[in-house]
């Protein structure tokens, strides 16, 4: 499993790569520019091969800018039907721009709050492609892009 990281002097991204098409990302800090460039060249490859799912752990971010959130809901338009994404968060901020966000673009996001559901679909989601490891190739709740 491959890992990149970026870091500055206010925030942390971390993206680990799980399977083709499954990228787990953990963001701490305010999210700005550089953090959705991270962001966006990280996911781009798999995205070009055809789609991705990316697992969100917000619950270290601590906000983000204004150009990050409009930088976000332009790739998610421009990638929709290509990319699905599940948000686990604990802030209201977060929560009501992304559920706003996700109306705008016509859906593509899960959020949630719980801690053992963003695990369990993303332990699905892991499974789901990996057949041939124990439990391994059930059905996932989540597109498959």
């Amino acid at each position: 499993m491959a890992e990149d990281l970026f870091e500055t002097v206010g925030a942390t991204a971390r993206a680990r790569h799980l399977a083709p098409g499954l990228l787990h990302l953990t963001l701490a800090g305010r999210m700005d520019v550089e953090a959705f460039d991270f962001i966006h060249s990280t996911a781009n490859p798999q995205l070009a091969a055809g789609g991705i799912t990316m697992f969100f752990d917000t619950v270290a971010m601590t906000g983000f800018t204004n150009e990050f959130r409009l930088r976000m809901m332009a790739w998610q338009l421009e990638t929709k039907g290509r990319q699905f994404q599940v948000v686990l968060l604990r802030h209201r901020l977060v929560a009501l721009a992304i559920a706003v966000a996700n109306k705008v673009v016509g859906g593509g996001v899960v959020v949630t709050a719980d801690r053992d559901h963003f695990d369990r679909l993303l332990a699905d989601a892991v499974r789901s492609r990996f057949p041939e490891v124990e439990g391994g190739g059930v059905k996932s709740h989540l597109p498959r892009l």
